[in-house]
Formats: structure tokens, sequence, C-alpha cells
């Protein structure tokens, strides 16, 4: 058995429907080269990816976690080997608590207002427009991840337009996922390397010039600015603290991955709820009854919407922001998965969206309908324990500022290629701004 299909269909951006058939075929365990296997079972997590007293670790797949990103050999918390994970993970951690979070949301609720002006000033003598969310929401998370991680914003929303760092970004997404394929056979590689390896090397060298600026920038201002940085940084006299290398590195994480699955999520969760409108109706109702102005809105009183917060959880599981596996090898001596015996450097994962959309986990899993996740006897069944998205602070002003709706019904927005994400295309919505009169 050869990897050729497997990684000819992610170089193609089609790997999840092609993983989606094998598992629909075959069932829960899938090989799909001499030396990789799947699973679609909610214990296989648990085996792959937790540290269990006694067992080897199942180490990340150093094919697939490219070390791209380090600025000056310095490991980010995604990539690190175990040695340095741990320490990395604790001092970041803060910066996501939710002390953290309350403590941040003056600039998040300053770049979430910009967005609703801007789309303000795109609607036309009818209070309404058409406009591609995809783009006003990248832009508002690229300028919201910047101002948390370097104290300045792209000014993607005041512009209008694309930053040329924030392109640079969004077109090397691709790059590394085929990369990622590509380093399977070292020949083909070492082709790659000649043909086009100056040109990524030019690039991410310009990125790493770009985030040392922007970092050094931000550490050259006076303290007590509540973004990412001041809570590493707080940290930053500790005996195991963050090296400057490292604190570049992982502000380059947070600037790639932060601003895609943001936006990812908010784009689906748009979609998903433009598409259903007797899912978003009365949940527009319900906000509008609970707040009477914006300035009520906050990541506090919003967490209290229950169905807000099952509407996010269906529209992460049918478009999960991280859609394929995060692939980790057999440790030496080998290991079981579910039962499975496996041998040593065996490379095992679990596709997120294939799982999520599975019928062998969710009932009428083409079906979105939040009431799966508040306690719908319908949905008894699902095997819920699979779903493994990543933790979001819902906002809802766009839902409460305006009506919306698909420009096209008949457009299956969702239906896209992905390389390690999603490669998202125009998502128009036609925006309609809520009767002004209720808003005094």
């Amino acid at each position: 058995m050869s990897r050729g299909p497997c990684e000819l269909s992610n170089v193609r951006g089609r790997i999840l429907k092609d993983i989606a058939r094998l598992h629909e075929k075959y069932g829960e365990v899938v090989r799909v080269g001499p030396d990789a296997v799947i699973f679609n079972n909610p214990d296989a997590w648990a085996d792959m990816y937790a540290h269990k007293p006694g067992k080897g670790v199942f180490p990340k797949d150093p094919l697939r976690h490219t070390r791209e990103l380090w600025i000056h050999g310095a490991p980010d918390v995604f990539t690190a080997e175990d040695t340095d994970h741990p320490r990395l993970r604790r001092l970041i951690n803060p910066a996501f608590s939710s002390k953290a979070l309350r403590e941040q949301e003056p600039l998040i609720q300053g770049n979430v207002n910009l967005l609703i002006t801007r789309l303000q000033e795109q609607m036309g003598s009818d209070a309404s427009a058409v406009v591609d969310m995809n783009e006003w929401i990248n832009w508002t998370t690229f300028d919201l991840i910047g101002d948390l991680a370097f104290g300045e914003t792209f000014d993607c929303l005041k512009t209008g337009g694309y930053h040329p760092w924030v392109a640079l970004i969004c077109s090397s997404i691709k790059t590394v996922s085929i990369l990622g394929s590509i380093k399977q056979w070292p020949w083909i590689e070492a082709v790659w390397q000649f043909l086009i390896g100056g040109i990524m090397i030019r690039a991410m060298r310009q990125f790493h010039k770009l985030v040392i600026e922007k970092v050094d920038r931000r550490l050259s201002r006076t303290k007590g600015r509540n973004d990412f940085l001041q809570s590493i940084l707080d940290h930053k006299d500790t005996e195991k603290s963050m090296t400057q290398d490292e604190l570049y590195s992982n502000a380059a994480l947070l600037v790639m991955a932060g601003t895609e699955t943001s936006a990812t999520t908010l784009a689906g969760t748009i979609y998903h709820l433009a598409r259903n409108q007797q899912v978003l109706l009365p949940l527009q109702a319900e906000l509008r009854a609970t707040f009477k102005s914006e300035d009520e809105m906050t990541f506090k009183t919003v967490s209290d919407i229950p169905n807000l917060l099952a509407a996010l959880h269906e529209s992460m599981r049918m478009y999960p922001s991280v859609a394929v596996t995060n692939p980790r090898r057999v440790p030496k001596g080998g290991a079981s998965v579910i039962g499975k015996w496996l041998p040593e450097n065996t490379t095992v994962g679990t596709y997120q969206w294939v799982a999520y959309n599975s019928s062998t986990n969710f009932r009428d899993p083409g079906t979105f309908d939040p009431s799966r996740w508040q306690g719908n006897p319908y949905y008894a069944n699902d095997r819920r324990e699979i779903f493994k998205p990543f933790s979001v602070g819902p906002k809802s002003c766009l839902l409460w500022k305006f009506d919306i709706t698909l420009a096209d019904e008949k457009n299956v927005w969702t239906d896209q290629k992905v390389h390690w994400s999603w490669m998202r295309v125009p998502l128009m919505i036609k925006l309609k701004e809520r009767n002004r009169s209720l808003q005094k």
C-alpha cells in the first residue's frame, strides 16, 4: 500500500470527502498508507493524545508539524517537543484565562464596534447591502489578533483591504499544507526545495522580520496593556520564562493560528444561521429581548444565552475550524489505540470534520439543529464525546444589529477545499439593519 492516493487527495484539497468515503466503506479504523492509520471513534482521542501514567506519549508527527514559523530556532507551543511544550503552555495559558479575556474585552469590543460601523457604511438608502462577510470577518480577526498580540492592528477594517503581511499569511497556509505531503518523499521534497525553496525562504524571512519588529515595538511601550503579550510578560522573570526568541515564535503562531481559526468559526456560524432561518429568527428575537443596547453584551452576559452557545457548538460541529487531523506517531515499542495494536512510528489521527459529520457519531449529521446540544431526546444516541472543538468567546453584536440572509440560497458555501484550514470562498450575505427605532 502506498501513501500516494492519500497525499494526492491532500494536495488537491479534497482529503475530507475522500476520508469520509473510506470510513463509510471500511468502518471506524482505516489504514491509509503502509504506516498510517486513521480513527473515527471517541475513545481514540484519549489513546492518541492523553498522557496516561505508565504509557508512552504519542509524539507529534514531525513531517506535519512544520517548524517554518520558528524564529531563530526557538519553538512555538504548537510544534514544541514534549520537553518544551508543558513550560510554554503554562506561560501562554494565562493569556486565555477568563480573567485575561475580561481584561481584554475593551480591545475586542473596540474592533467589533469598528466592524459594525464599517458595515453600516456599506448600507444603501434602504438600510441594506450585500457584502462578502468572509472578507469582513477576515479583516476583523487579523486586526483583533494584531491588537492583542502586538498592540497595534493591521488597519484592515479601516482600509477595507488586506495589509501586505496579512496577504502573505493567507497565501502561505496552502503552501505549508502541500509541503507536509511532499515531505513524505525526500526526493520530491529535494526537487521542491530546488525549484521553490528559495521563494519560500525569502517569504518566511520577511514574515520573521515583521514579527520581530512588531514584538520589539510592543515591548518598548509602557507596560500594563491588557493583551496577550502582557499576560506572558508578567511571567518573564520566572526561572522558566520564555526567551526573547520564544516570544517571537509564539507571537507568530498566535497570528497564524488565532486569526484563521477565529475567522473560520465566525464565518461558518453566520453561514449556517443565515441558511437556517428557523434557528436564526428565534435566536435574534431572544438576543434583542435580552439586550437593549450593544453595551450590555459582554462575555459574561452573552455566555448566559444557551441557545447562542448551542448554535455555536452546532456550527463548529458541521464546520470545525480545524477540519483535518493533528497527526501523532506511535511511541517506541508500539501501542494500542481502541484495542488495535500498532507498531512504533505508525502515524495515527482523527479527521475532525469527518468524525463530526459521520452518521456513526451523530444522527442526521447534515442537519443544522442546535437542540442536539440541549438535551433533545431525538439525538440521545449521538456520540458527543468525539466532539473536541477549541473554546470560543461568542460575540453576538452582528445578530443583534442586522438581519442576515444568504444572497444566494442555492450556493452550498461549505463545499470547499481544505489545506490544513478551509480554503474559504466569498460568503455573500444580505445585511439589513434592524428597525432603528428598536435601538433607541
